[in-house]
């Protein structure tokens, strides 16, 4: 059967290459009428040729789903290459071929005002009575280097010591996870996915519990006790992203080969041990938050409920942005809209705060820009609204909805009452991308006393596709305290989609 469905790959691929030309010529309106044309054996070495494939086939043509797999299959039988995306290590290991080189300049600099930013959080967190420690997870390529190929044109480059150590030395908590991430035998990260298992979530936050047990007074941790027990449940196959990403026939030979196995672990109630307890949403004393690391399947605050005994906050979000999921929690701490937690974890990919650079560290620096007015009264935003050049699809709980109809799109919002210009006042918003949509790039955020007319101010927050929202705080300050009248929101994008709501003004409460 390997040998049948090697032949039927092959035997595709040949015909897709060689024979496209002739069927374009008697079929113009073939969906891959466009895929013929010049080619080098480079370009279907390198995975050029199988990416302009990916491009010119019709998406959800019958074709193109039995060219594509095959096509995919055949060039890593005949060649060993895939999509680019996907580096195949020994022993069918995967890593994404993005982030393995040395981070560019900027991107240095702009971690050194990451690590100083999280350094001002984690000092104003602990002067109010909120321990803070970071779990700082290592990647599998960090881990595992000898899996890597040998000959890789971008040399892997691990970044755990550059930011532990930095991190370190601004006074920040960071264990080091490394010593129970690689035990002898089996691996604690999946083949086939950039994730470790649950096995490996469960063995980093065994490491931090006791951390954080040890630095509270007598040991005591806060919290609503939890009559929980930590639960193994049998294994299930387990198919990753980089795995999905070959673009292999799902269910063939060669697909399989890269499928693994999960086994998920978690707390369970003592007397319901099928209910998973994954956390609370509310607010509680300990706080986790998180990426996708600490997310279903791995469930992170899961495992501390069972190995701290107490209920654990959950706020890890997948996808990129651990800066703006503490900057929501901290947008609720300056508002008093909940207490102030008595421990924080923070976890995040090793290289976040380098390769984000600006993602990972604008949310913060807002942060720091509103801690001097705290405590502050959050009051919804009381404004007229005009939109201009804006396709509205539906606007409900005050979030609106919309997409750009062009570069001049605009949010104008005239104030029902003027603000003081130097009464510390702060403009704050949710603003969201969806991930599947357009990109946007950046937000121009404006205010004034009179529309295009000084005095004037404006800022740029960089804005990524995401599932998650982009929480927005900015000081509304003008010279001489003159009075804010109007707020200007412009997306910059011809036609991104996107969400925006949530608008409050803060001011701060008389001490």
């Amino acid at each position: 059967m390997k040998f049948l469905g090697s032949l039927v790959s092959i035997i595709t691929l040949l015909v897709v290459v060689f024979g496209a030309p002739a069927y374009d010529a008697a079929h113009g309106n073939w969906p891959g009428r466009r895929m013929s044309g010049s080619g080098t054996f480079e370009e279907f070495r390198s995975g050029v040729m199988a990416q302009r494939l990916e491009k010119r086939l019709v998406a959800g043509s019958s074709i193109d789903e039995l060219v594509r797999p095959r096509y995919n299959e055949a060039s890593y039988l005949l060649t060993g290459q895939t999509n680019p995306g996907v580096v195949v290590g020994k022993d069918n290991w995967l890593f994404p071929s993005d982030r393995l080189g040395e981070p560019g300049p900027n991107k240095r600099e702009e971690f050194a005002t990451s690590v100083k930013a999280m350094g001002e959080l984690t000092r104003f967190l602990e002067d109010h009575g909120c321990l803070v420690v970071y779990q700082l997870v290592p990647r599998k390529r960090t881990l595992y280097p000898e899996m890597l190929p040998d000959g890789l044109v971008d040399p892997y480059v691990p970044l755990f010591d550059d930011v532990r150590d930095a991190m370190l030395a601004e006074g920040l908590r960071v264990p080091d996870l490394r010593s129970v991430l690689k035990p002898e035998g089996e691996p604690l990260y999946f083949t086939n996915d950039t994730h470790w298992k649950p096995e490996g979530c469960r063995a980093a936050a065994t490491l931090i519990a006791d951390y954080v047990r040890e630095l509270l007074p007598n040991g005591e941790v806060p919290g609503k006790p939890m009559n929980v027990v930590l639960r193994e449940y049998p294994p299930e196959e387990f198919i990753g992203y980089q795995q999905r990403l070959l673009g292999f026939e799902r269910g063939s030979w060669l697909f399989n080969q890269f499928t693994n196995q999960i086994r998920q672990h978690g707390a369970v109630l003592e007397k319901d041990r099928d209910k998973l307890c994954r956390g609370s949403k509310r607010p509680q004393p300990i706080v986790l938050v998180g990426t996708s690391m600490s997310r279903g399947p791995y469930y992170g605050a899961s495992q501390y409920v069972g190995l701290l005994g107490v209920q654990i906050e959950d706020r890890a979000a997948a996808g990129y942005g651990a800066g703006y999921r503490l900057a929501e929690l901290m947008a609720e701490i300056l508002t008093k809209r909940r207490p102030m937690p008595e421990v924080l974890i923070w976890e995040f990919p090793e290289d976040f705060p380098i390769r984000e650079g600006r993602y990972f560290n604008e949310p913060l620096l807002s942060t720091i820009a509103v801690l001097g007015g705290a405590p502050y009264r959050a009051d919804p935003l009381d404004a007229s609204r005009e939109l201009e050049n804006v396709t509205v699809y539906s606007e409900k709980d005050g979030v609106l909805d919309a997409e750009c109809e062009g570069p001049r799109t605009e949010i104008i919002y005239t104030l029902s009452e003027p603000i003081a210009g130097d009464a510390g006042a702060v403009l704050r918003f949710d603003f969201n991308v969806p991930k599947r949509g357009k990109p946007l790039g950046l937000l121009h955020i404006e205010w004034g006393e009179v529309i295009d007319e000084k005095p004037i101010a404006r800022r740029s927050v960089l804005i990524r596709r995401s599932d998650s929202t982009h929480p927005v705080m900015e000081p509304l300050v003008l010279p001489a305290g003159a009075p804010i009248n109007y707020i200007r929101i412009r997306p910059y994008n011809s036609k991104a989609r996107f969400e925006l709501g949530n608008l409050e003004i803060w001011t701060p409460r008389r001490r």
